[in-house]
This record gives structure tokens, C-alpha cells and sequence, in this order.
């Protein structure tokens, strides 16, 4: 068997060491070190994901794509759920997203309005046709302008428009239907509701308030006329007192606080409203003042009427004449007169209104003001006040009547009226106001992701120092070669202390043993120490002795 030269190398490497393990062994330190390595990657991955928050909620199908598309090409991260429609994208990123979208107008309404008329379909369209784009495009209108009101999320709106007849009797009013679908939490009131009753109405002709029907997403019906149109009159007048009541109230705080304090007076103000009303006309005649608007003046004369003389001569005496004469001059004169007078004539047409202040009753009442603490004769300065007990006063007489002067002007009572005003002083029960307590420190905003970025690491470094370290250096560990002069330099440490002092010591010098026992000596040593190295140790031997 020839002697193996120093030229040899020693096989050291990680993959021949790998090699010389058996195959079980090695699939399991490959499938660890490939486990690690992914592990490293999902927690870096894991630590950089950002904090999704939502950004629309409920986007229509088709919008998605655009969308989508445009938060691509803005580089910005999100998140898609499909089930409830919700786009999500990082909290860093969500002001910059909706101005971005916003610009490009996204996402989009799907109510179309009168734009849809400016579509050109070209020509043969029919009027039916037409009609039908002239209806739709009203419902879009009508729908863009509903959802503008805050608690509608979303609108739809059914016009039933009937055909014009040119009978009377065969008209037919226009109905409509509106379909309201709200955010989570929130309801549209009365005022609301009659609100979007009277604006779809009065969008449309001949369409009146009773023929049209408000609904929301639960099916409810919004526009049920509870009571009729007394009862509706009656919650009016009832709103209309409440108002007129809170404006008293507010006033007499509005000018009481800044003296007293905000918080230390409470005011109630009840108002009596008389909401009858009526109308009324007089006509007054004033007789007393006689002033003529016509006159006419009439005389009629028949008979003879004697012959007048010259005035001053004797024919004007009347002795004068004969009797025959005076027989012939009989008759009659008859005069009338007819006078019409100016009368003073006042016609007055008199309308009350509903809504008059019949009285008002009002209390007030304020909080006794705290003592002024004054320490003992001698004590030194805050010795004692600490110890005191605070102490109410009540309002002296000047003080209550300063504020009764006050709600007086404020309110504009009247005694004749048969207002009432109550003013008194009381102490209040305050409650103690616990300061808020401090955030701790895990639930701070920014622990959270602090926290995501330490873990992240101290995962990474357990996986560097307790599994790929050892696996790196188990696997970087020069095998021994045998010293035997396969490969020049001999086996280092490998077998050192496997055969005896003699042996070891041998293999460290180079010196390779001359005979058949001592190589199995040798070879024994090495074994015992490591198998691994043996074996290598012995493929070596058997190498060389072929060669």
C-alpha cells in the first residue's frame, strides 16, 4: 500500500460535512435552516406591516378596479375586504389616499342625474325612450340631492309619472317612492322626513305631499301619518312652546353666569300659548259730524198768477183790485228741497294670530356661594386654613334682589300679564370630578408598534444565535484527515486524545506510523473520539492504499 503524499487536501468544507452525515440527519438540518430562515423573513415582514385603518366603506364592485388601480400607482398599501365592500390602507397613508382619490373623483356616486341626457344615442331614438332618460335622469336628481342629508347613506327614488289625458275625469296624480338607506346609528327624525316628502313633491307636477312614500333599509315606513293632520298641528304647538320656553331659560343664564358661574344657576320657565285664532270686521258710523255731500232745491207753482206792477206803484196794493180780480189770480206754490250728508263711516278688519303669550312662569335658582376662610387670630399663614371646612352662605337680600331686577328685564315679565317669577338660593350638589386617569404606558399609541419592530428583532437574533449558528458551525467543522501523509498537515485536534497520549501526539507532529497495528491503532483513536472523522479518516486510508 503506497504512502498518501502531502499534496492531498483536507476536505473541510460545510458541504462535504453535510455529506457525511446520513441522509435522515441531513434533511433535517436542511428543512431547520430553510424553517428559520422563513420564520426571520414573516416576523421582518410581520414588523414592517402597517396599521390598516379604514378608508370607504361599502364601495360598489365596479369601482374596485379604478380604485384599486389608483392606489397602485400612488405605491400606497391596502387592504380589499370583500364582504362588506370596506377599503382599508395604513394609517401613515390615509389623509394622503382620500386626497388622491378625491382628485380623481372616487369613489363615484351611482345615482346619474341630468347628465345622463347629454349622452347622444344618435338618431331614430323614440319618445318613449325619451321619456324614460327624462325620468331616470329626475330620480338621479332627486336621489344625488337626499343623500346629501347626513344620516343617508345612500338613495334611491321611483317616480310613477302618469300619461296626461286630456280628460278631466281620467287624470291621475304622480306618485313616488324613496328609498333611504342610513349609516349604522342613525335615524331620520320627523322634520327630516317631511323635509324630503315636500322637496320630491314639489319637484314634481301635480304631485302633492300624501302621494309620496319615505322607507329605509329595514323596511319601515318613515311617512305614517300618526294622528292626521291634528295631531301634527298639535306637535308643532308643542315644539313651538319648547322653543319659546328654552329662549327664557337661555337668557336668564346667558346673564346670570358671568357673575355667579357657569354651572351655578338653574332656571324653568313654563309659558301659557293661546293658539286660538280668528278674524273679525266692524264697520263704524260716526253721525255726529254733518257735512254735506249733495244738496237739490225744487219749486213748483200752478194757477193764475197776478200781474205784478211796477214795484213801488199802486197796482202792487193789493186793496187796489177788484174781487173778481183777486178770484182769478188763486193758485198754489210748492217747494222742496232734498239734502244728502257725508257719513263718517270706519270698516276694521281685525286678524288674531295663533301663538299669543297668555303668561309665563318662571324660578330661578342659585347656588350658595362658599364663605371666605380667614385663619385664626395668630396662626401662621396656611397653618390652620387647610384644616377648615369650607362653608355656605346663603344670597343676602341686596344680592336676590339684583337678581330678580336682572330676570325681570331679561324675560320682560309683567305683573299685569300675571307672570310669576320665583328666585332662591340653594347649595348644589356637586359631584367630585375624578382627573382622568393617565394612559398607561402598553396602551400608548405608539407602544404598539414600537413593540411589533423589538419583537421582530428579538425573534430574528434567537433564530441567528440558537439555530442557525450552531447549524452553521456544526457544519463549518474541519474533518481530520488522516496524517499518514494523505493530506500534508495531518489531522489537527480531531483524534487527539482517542488512542492514547503516543498516538494523538503522532498525528499532531505529521508523523505517519509505519506499520499495519499502529495505523489500527490510530484509526481505533479516531473513532472512538468522533465516528464522523473516523470514517473519513478510514475513505482516506483505503484511498491512498488503492492508489
Amino acid at each position: 500500500m503506497a504512502d498518501p503524499t502531502p499534496e492531498t487536501v483536507e476536505q473541510s468544507g460545510a458541504l462535504s460535512n453535510l455529506a457525511a452525515l446520513p441522509l435522515l440527519k441531513q434533511g433535517g438540518i436542511l428543512i431547520g435552516l430553510a424553517a428559520s430562515i422563513a420564520i426571520g423573513f414573516w416576523v421582518v415582514l410581520w414588523a414592517q406591516e402597517p396599521d390598516y385603518q379604514v378608508l370607504f366603506n361599502q364601495v360598489d364592485e365596479k369601482e374596485l378596479s379604478e380604485l384599486s388601480s389608483t392606489l397602485d400607482s400612488a405605491q400606497i398599501k391596502y387592504k380589499l375586504n370583500m364582504g362588506s365592500g370596506a377599503v382599508l390602507v395604513g394609517s401613515g397613508d390615509i389623509t394622503r389616499a382620500r386626497i388622491l382619490l378625491a382628485s380623481k373623483g372616487l369613489p363615484r356616486s351611482s345615482a346619474t342625474g341630468f347628465d345622463i341626457l347629454e349622452k347622444d344615442d344618435g338618431f331614430g331614438i323614440s319618445q318613449f325612450r325619451e321619456k324614460a332618460r327624462y325620468h331616470r335622469a329626475m330620480e338621479g336628481e332627486l336621489a344625488q340631492s337626499i343623500t346629501s342629508i347626513r344620516s343617508v347613506r345612500s338613495t334611491r327614488v321611483h317616480l310613477a309619472i302618469p300619461k296626461q289625458s286630456v280628460f278631466v275625469r281620467k287624470k291621475t296624480k304622480p306618485t313616488a317612492s324613496v328609498v333611504v338607506d342610513l349609516y349604522a346609528g342613525r335615524n331620520l327624525d320627523s322634520g327630516q322626513v317631511a323635509a324630503i316628502v315636500h322637496m320630491v313633491a314639489s319637484a314634481i307636477p301635480n304631485m302633492e305631499s300624501g302621494q309620496v312614500s319615505v322607507i329605509d333599509q329595514n323596511g319601515r315606513l318613515l311617512t305614517t301619518k300618526d294622528g292626521g293632520d291634528d295631531m301634527a298641528l298639535s306637535v308643532r304647538q308643542l315644539g313651538f312652546v319648547r322653543s319659546m320656553e328654552s329662549s327664557y331659560e337661555e337668557r336668564i343664564q346667558n346673564i346670570l353666569e358671568p357673575f355667579i358661574g357657569v354651572g351655578k344657576v338653574r332656571a324653568q320657565v313654563s309659558a301659557t300659548i293661546d293658539f286660538t285664532s280668528f278674524e273679525e270686521t266692524t264697520e263704524d258710523f260716526t253721525p255726529e259730524k254733518n257735512a254735506i255731500r249733495s244738496e237739490q232745491l225744487s219749486d213748483e207753482q200752478s194757477g193764475k198768477v197776478r200781474s205784478m206792477g211796477v214795484p213801488g206803484a199802486l197796482s202792487n196794493n193789493a186793496d187796489a183790485l177788484g174781487d173778481d180780480e183777486g178770484e182769478d189770480a188763486k193758485g198754489y206754490l210748492n217747494s222742496r228741497k232734498t239734502r244728502n250728508y257725508e257719513l263718517d263711516r270706519t270698516v276694521r278688519h281685525t286678524k288674531k294670530a295663533a301663538g299669543d303669550l297668555k303668561y309665563i312662569s318662571i324660578a330661578v335658582v342659585v347656588d350658595e356661594p362658599m364663605e371666605d376662610v380667614v385663619a385664626a387670630d395668630g396662626a401662621a399663614e396656611g397653618e390652620e386654613v387647610a384644616n377648615i371646612a369650607p362653608k355656605r352662605r346663603p344670597l343676602t337680600t341686596e344680592e336676590m334682589v339684583k337678581i330678580r331686577s336682572l330676570v325681570v328685564n331679561a324675560v320682560g315679565f309683567d305683573e299685569k300679564r300675571g307672570d310669576l317669577l320665583t328666585v332662591t338660593s340653594a347649595p348644589f350638589y356637586m359631584e367630585k370630578v375624578e382627573a382622568l386617569p393617565e394612559i398607561p404606558l402598553m396602551e400608548q399609541p405608539w407602544v404598539a408598534p414600537l413593540a411589533k419592530q423589538v419583537l421582530a428583532g428579538v425573534v430574528v437574533l434567537l433564530l441567528i444565535l440558537m439555530v442557525l449558528k450552531p447549524l452553521i458551525g456544526n457544519l463549518s467543522t474541519p474533518a481530520p484527515v488522516a496524517a499518514m501523509g494523505v493530506v500534508a498537515g495531518g489531522a489537527e485536534q480531531g483524534a487527539v486524545g482517542g488512542a492514547g497520549g503516543l498516538v494523538g501526539d503522532s498525528i499532531l507532529n505529521g508523523e505517519v506510523p509505519p506499520g499495519y497495528e499502529e495505523r489500527l491503532q490510530v484509526a481505533q483513536g479516531v473513532i472512538n473520539g468522533n465516528s464522523q472523522i473516523g470514517a473519513q479518516v478510514v475513505r482516506n486510508w483505503s484511498g491512498g492504499e488503492s492508489e
